[in-house]
């Protein structure tokens, strides 16, 4: 099996994929404190209710702290508009907001991390022959 002569090699991917990559990374990666304080404090404040406790501010921030602040700040869009009740959701609520599309993006990444560290390995093993 020799060189597809139809195959050419574009440098444009071969330069943008590792930024689109780790952009996308950024973008997954674990919220702050900062950002699931601001959201309980925008939805306290909205709802016009009390925000826990020391104790329980941890539990919350122990629970939503792995998701991505663009996904937490959906999720706080979400019960904002559609949440009929004037009191602070519990984390269950926001965690069964958050997991499938936490784990759709996690699992996209990972699959096109792969599909582009393949085509590499490709695009090298058929420079080499």
């Amino acid at each position: 099996m020799g060189r597809d002569q139809e195959f050419v090699l574009s440098n444009t991917i071969d330069k943008d994929a590792p930024n689109i990559i780790n952009t996308m990374a950024n973008l997954i990666k674990p919220c702050s404190r900062k950002d699931i304080a601001v959201v309980l404090e925008t939805i306290a404040s909205t709802f016009s209710i009390n925000i826990p406790n020391e104790i329980g501010l941890e539990q919350y921030f122990r629970i939503l702290q792995k998701y991505p602040t663009a996904l937490l700040k959906e999720c706080m869009e979400d019960i904002l508009v559609k949440y009929k009740y004037a009191r602070l959701p519990l984390p269950v609520e926001f965690t069964d907001r958050l997991e499938a599309p936490y784990e759709y993006h996690l699992g996209w990444l990972r699959k096109i991390a792969h599909d582009f560290y393949k085509l590499e390995i490709y695009k090298q093993s058929e420079y080499i022959k």
